[in-house]
This record gives structure tokens, C-alpha cells and sequence, in this order.
């Protein structure tokens, strides 16, 4: 967990003062891709699917080639939420995490503040100490920093995102708060309301650079999937990721190469095994592709659409039906056998839980009699 010190108990002027340490944790996120990653934009914002009920953009920072200075440990970037109607979206409607990368173990190294300001303006502030020899800046031109995600409440009418350029500043290599003078793009992100297409950006975003899978089973776009022009290339500890033609690494997205659909990490490192994005869960096999069809995991069957999405409930294949588990494992609490009292925990002293004797979620029922009433054999299919 982060360390998210409150900044107005130090004091604005302190804050930018202060000049703060590349932590670790934000330094190993991204050392296999500082050499390759393209410094266009100050700010790159990218769908970063929900928070609760709100619809989340992530916010990554880098400087650029241009900035005058190479490197800031203090900084502020400040944004306009403004409905389509040019309303602005209430305090309420919107708050902010902070990525866990800008977490440090020094206790007072990183100082970290989202406020909403007035009309619609939301700011996040980060700070800290520098390392002695003056190295350290967190934000930098080596390294895309991922700030966190901004959630927003999107409700009847589509709502914008836009940097608000004159107010986005840094610590310049002479202790000097400063605007950023290379800013790239400056469009508004817009988020659609439901009654609309999924969110979308009409700036750039760090992603793959290809056509994007479409979360929740709603599978490729209706021109079909393009393929995502790029290399693969392999990372630390046998890991994958992949260079887009665009210079970006595709990072928490899913891309389209020959022929198949891969997702990447926020880590930029392409995922395997067991997949769940809005609810709807995927198979990706050893080698990273999404898997469809019939596949045997675990010694269950699960069945899996053209786009990825796996089946639950009566499903009919080659004119015969077939019943998949719809309903989750629930943990239960485990008993002690002669006493009935729950067993805790020895070290959290915690209850200890299981979901050991029921189904999995999605396996394909077999040689038994389904929740409704219906015989199924041994290879799954109802016995009619």
C-alpha cells in the first residue's frame, strides 16, 4: 500500500520546494522499456476500465525531448472535467488513485495530493527529496511515469478531460517551479456516456497503436480486428512485450498479431493464464494468445466464443447442449471438526476460508443432472 501523505499539512510552498527521489518501485515498473519508450506527449491518457461505478482514465507523464530541463521530482498537473453541456462535473463525480510505483519505503519521501479545486479543475501534486548527488527525478525523459487514474461519474452526456496547460508545472533543475514548455498534445479526452460508444481519446494514448479488443465480450470492432503493426521482444526473467511501430510499448491493452488477440499488463508485459476484464473472463495459453473454442484446463471443460469471452449457462454446440457453471465459487468459512468453532489465521488471526468441493466458474457439467433437471453424459451433452 501507498504512503499518501495529506501535501497541505506541509504547505504548498514546501511542497515544490522540495525535490523528490526516483523511487525503486517506479524505476524497476519501467527499466526494460526507458530506451525505446518515444517522449511526444507531457501527458498520455489511455481507457483504464472502472472504478466502482465510475468509468477510469489512466494518466501516464513523461517529459519530452523538447523540455528544457531533463528531470523534476516536484510536480503538478492540473485538468478540466467539463460535461458536454459545459457543466462542470461535481467533487463528488470524481476522485483519483495514485499508482502504487510512486510508493517508497522512506517514510517521508514521496508526498502525494489530489484536490479539487473549483468549477470542474481537479490537480494531482507529487513531491519528495532528491538523491544527494542531485540525481532522481521521478519525472523524467528516460522513463514514462504512470501517475494513477482519474475515475469519473459519467452520466447522461459524454464528459471531456482536457490538460489545463498553464497549470501543469515542474521543479526545473535550478529549484524553480516552472510551466511545462513542451506539452505535445493538448486535446480533450472524452468519455461517452452509456448511451454512447465505449470512452475513446482525440489525442494520442501509449498504447499498442493497433485496433483495440473491446472489454466485456463485445469482442473485435465491426470493421474486424487490424492488425497491430509492432515487435515482439523479450524482457527480464523469460517475460514478453511488445514494441509498436508508433514507439510505444503496448501497455494495459490488448493487441492483434497474426491472427491472434494478446493483452498486456500495466507493466507492459503480456499476460498468460486466467483473464477477467469487466466481469468477463478470458484464457490466454503459455504463449499468450487468447484461446477459443472447447479447452480442457485443469482436467475441466470450458467453452470460450469467437471473442474470447467464456460461455456460462446452456450453450449449444454442433446441435447439441451443453451446461457451463454460471455461478462463482463462494468462500465458506472452514470449521474446526470437533469443536464447529472457524479456524483462524495463526500469524493475521484472520477467518480461514474455502471454496474446495464446489464447481469452478464456467465448468462444464458431465455424467450428472444439472441445477435444472436435465441428464447431461459423460462428454457433456444432454441426454434428450
Amino acid at each position: 500500500m501507498k504512503r499518501n501523505i495529506i501535501a497541505p499539512k506541509r504547505g504548498k510552498h514546501k511542497i515544490f520546494r522540495a525535490a523528490a527521489s526516483l523511487t525503486a518501485a517506479a524505476a524497476m515498473l519501467f527499466f526494460h522499456v526507458a530506451s525505446a519508450w518515444a517522449a511526444d506527449d507531457f501527458i498520455t491518457l489511455r481507457d483504464a476500465g472502472r472504478v466502482d461505478e465510475k468509468k477510469a482514465v489512466g494518466i501516464t507523464l513523461q517529459l519530452t525531448d523538447g523540455e528544457h530541463f531533463e528531470e523534476s521530482a516536484t510536480f503538478q498537473v492540473t485538468f478540466s472535467l467539463k460535461n458536454k453541456d459545459g457543466s462542470a462535473v461535481l467533487k463528488e463525480d470524481c476522485s483519483f488513485v495514485f499508482d502504487s510505483g510512486l510508493s517508497s519505503t522512506d517514510d517521508d519521501a514521496v508526498v502525494q495530493d489530489f484536490a479539487y479545486l473549483e468549477d470542474g479543475k481537479v490537480r494531482m501534486i507529487v513531491s519528495g527529496r532528491k538523491n544527494a548527488d542531485g540525481s532522481g527525478g521521478i519525472l523524467n525523459k528516460k522513463l514514462p511515469l504512470p501517475l494513477g487514474k482519474l475515475a469519473v461519474m459519467v452520466r447522461n452526456q459524454d464528459v471531456e478531460i482536457t490538460p489545463v496547460v498553464e497549470e501543469c508545472k515542474a521543479v526545473d533543475e535550478r529549484g524553480i517551479l516552472v510551466a511545462i514548455s513542451d506539452f505535445g498534445s493538448r486535446d480533450a479526452y472524452v468519455l461517452k456516456s452509456a448511451n454512447q460508444t465505449s470512452g475513446g481519446s482525440s489525442g494520442g494514448s501509449g498504447g499498442g497503436g493497433g485496433s483495440r479488443r473491446v472489454g466485456g465480450g463485445s469482442g473485435a470492432s465491426s470493421r474486424g480486428p487490424v492488425e497491430t503493426k509492432g515487435v515482439w521482444q523479450q524482457g527480464a526473467n523469460g517475460t514478453w512485450l511488445f514494441l509498436a511501430d508508433s514507439g510505444f510499448y503496448a501497455v494495459d491493452t490488448w493487441i492483434y498479431v497474426q491472427g491472434k488477440w494478446y493483452r498486456m499488463g500495466a507493466d507492459g508485459v503480456m499476460l498468460t493464464g486466467w483473464y477477467e476484464e469487466n466481469g468477463v473472463c478470458y484464457f490466454l495459453n503459455a504463449n499468450g494468445a487468447m484461446e477459443t473454442g472447447w479447452q480442457l484446463l485443469d482436467s475441466f471443460w470450458y467453452l470460450f466464443g469467437d471473442d474470447g469471452a467464456m460461455k456460462t449457462g446452456w450453450q449449444k454446440v454442433n446441435e447439441k447442449w451443453y451446461y457451463l457453471n454460471p455461478v462463482r465459487p463462494v468462500p465458506q468459512l472452514v470449521l474446526d471438526k470437533a469443536t464447529g468453532v472457524v479456524l483462524t489465521d495463526p500469524v493475521t488471526f484472520a477467518p480461514i476460508t474455502t471454496t474446495a468441493g464446489q464447481r469452478a466458474y464456467g465448468e462444464m457439467y458431465r455424467s450428472t443432472v444439472t441445477p435444472d433437471g436435465y441428464l447431461v453424459d459423460d462428454t457433456g451433452a444432454w441426454v434428450n
